[in-house]
C-alpha cells in the first residue's frame, strides 16, 4: 500500500513545485527506488537462471560472480532506453 501511494504521490506532483524533480519529472528518491527495484528484478531473475541450470550449488563458484556487473549495466541500460532516466 505504501509504495502504490507513494508511485501515486509522484505521479500527481510529476513537473510540480513540491519537491526537487530530476530531468524526468520525478523525485531523486523515487528514480532510486526505481533503479534498485530493477536492479532486483534482474538480479533475481539471474538467480532464478542460475539456479535452474546449475542446482543449490551455483554460489559455491566464483564464476557466476562477475556476471553481476553485467546486471548492473544493465539496468542503467534499460531504464535509459525505455527513457524512465533521461541523461
Amino acid at each position: 500500500m505504501g509504495l502504490l501511494g507513494l508511485v501515486l504521490y509522484e505521479m500527481a506532483t510529476r513537473h510540480g513545485n513540491s519537491h526537487y524533480n530530476s530531468r524526468n519529472g520525478l523525485s531523486p528518491s523515487f528514480n532510486r527506488l526505481v533503479g534498485s527495484g530493477t536492479y532486483a528484478l534482474l538480479q533475481g531473475l539471474l538467480y532464478l537462471i542460475f539456479h535452474g541450470i546449475f542446482g543449490d550449488v551455483v554460489y559455491c563458484y566464483l564464476w557466476p560472480l562477475p556476471i553481476h556487473i553485467v546486471v548492473f549495466a544493465s539496468t542503467g541500460w534499460l531504464l535509459r532506453k525505455i527513457g524512465f532516466w533521461k541523461y
